[in-house]
């Protein structure tokens, strides 16, 4: 009896909800299947609300529907803290990149700028001209990153 209920995966990545436990605080709580413990015939969970791992019976878990999978997904990143430190790093970036403007100043702006592009030339030019200038930034991004020159830029 290696997996029973077959919620496991390499990496971990099944969603399941728990249902009929002890615990009212637990019910209906979303997780990620991590591994089966064969000694004790439990699945470790890895709760994405609170962020531990809980062992618990076969019975108790449900595979999650695809709404609520989508849901675990986004509560595991909102709520993980290495990914709270990434998104704090990428935000005190762009507030020196930015300064004095603050990113949300910036990115409202930028929306602003898109929706009038959409309404002034239409969906498909604003598609297109985005598409090329997201695939601009690519290509150059690796130079600009390491502080090259305009030359080493356009020759590259």
């Amino acid at each position: 009896m290696s997996d029973p209920s077959g919620f496991i995966t390499n990496p971990p990545s099944t969603v399941v909800k728990v249902q009929n436990t002890a615990r009212d605080d637990m019910n209906g709580s979303l997780g990620i299947a991590i591994a089966f413990q064969q000694d004790r015939g439990r699945y470790l969970i890895h709760n994405v609300v609170t962020q531990q791992t809980v062992a618990l019976k076969p019975e108790n878990l449900i595979k999650a529907s695809t709404l609520e999978t989508a849901k675990a997904q986004y509560l595991q990143l909102r709520n993980d803290p290495g990914m709270q430190r990434k998104i704090r790093d990428v935000y005190d970036k762009a507030k020196q990149t930015l300064h004095p403007i603050k990113p949300e100043y910036a990115a409202v702006g930028v929306l602003m700028l898109w929706c009038s592009l959409l309404y002034f030339i239409g969906f498909t030019k604003t598609l297109m001209m985005t598409s090329v200038l997201m695939l601009l930034g690519i290509i150059v991004a690796p130079d600009v990153m390491a502080g090259a020159n305009i030359t080493t830029i356009l020759t590259n």
